[in-house]
């Protein structure tokens, strides 16, 4: 977790999916008057091909 004012980046891994390795996700959170306020989020779900 990286932290900078009102920002925060998270990487989690992501366990149960049904057929895939652990994906990862990176989420970025905007936080204002303790709430969150807006987040974004990107998956990286890899396919066996």
């Amino acid at each position: 977790m990286v932290v900078e004012g009102n920002t925060a980046a998270v990487r989690t891994s992501v366990r149960g999916v049904p057929g895939q390795q652990q994906p990862t996700m990176l989420e970025i959170f905007r936080v204002r008057d303790g709430r969150i306020a807006e987040l974004w989020a990107l998956p990286s779900l890899r396919r066996d091909s």
